[in-house]
């Protein structure tokens, strides 16, 4: 006797959506971008290959759609490492704060961070989110920045600053999904503070 197929249950295809996107996030992690195939996911999701193309077009599509969903929870982190109000703020205490958070979501999600922090292994739509969102982020950066310089004795380019900290912000991530022992909490905090304090004061 033929033995029946089993399927997976049927879920609602917003439900559907984000189980793939889930799996997908899961291959990258463990094969990179690469990874991420359309085979791959029904396998990986153990869902028939219909299932995956009835959600997405295609690879690139899933891909375009992961980093869409992780930019913005990442830059929903990043915001949150930001103070909502610095009018009675101290900035050394304030760049501690902000660390402190951010780098620990970097550590929650590492996943997340591996992905946002590879571009050019990406597709083209997914490369352009990456820099729309990098921007937005030195938006942010260039107020609090021009806040934080005004404590200064002599001015300094608080643009270029900003640009600075968001890049700095990307290679501490990367730092520590390399070597997250080496590069601990202590560490990165107590070297930010540093570097706000050299600056605040110069």
């Amino acid at each position: 006797m033929r033995s029946r197929r089993s399927y997976a249950p049927r879920l609602p295809p917003a439900e559907r959506r984000e189980q793939i996107l889930d799996t997908a996030l899961a291959l990258t992690v463990s094969g990179g971008v690469g990874a991420v195939t359309m085979e791959a996911i029904a396998e990986a999701a153990q869902v028939t290959k219909p299932v995956v193309y009835g959600a997405f077009a295609n690879a690139d599509a899933v891909l375009a759609a992961l980093v869409d969903r992780e930019q913005d929870r990442g830059l929903q982190q990043m915001l949150d490492s930001l103070p909502d109000d610095v009018s009675d703020g101290d900035p050394v205490a304030l760049a501690r704060t902000g660390v402190e958070t951010f780098f620990a979501g970097v550590r929650a999600h590492p996943g997340r961070w591996r992905l946002l922090l590879a571009p050019d292994s990406l597709p083209e739509a997914a490369r352009g989110r990456h820099e729309e969102t990098r921007d937005f982020m030195v938006a942010q950066f260039t107020v609090l920045c021009e806040w934080a310089v005004s404590f200064r004795r002599e001015p300094i380019d608080h643009v270029l600053l900003a640009h600075l900290f968001v890049g700095a912000m990307e290679m501490g991530a990367r730092l520590i999904l390399k070597d997250p022992d080496a590069y601990d909490a202590d560490r990165m905090n107590d070297f930010a503070v540093e570097v706000v304090r050299a600056i605040q004061e110069g």
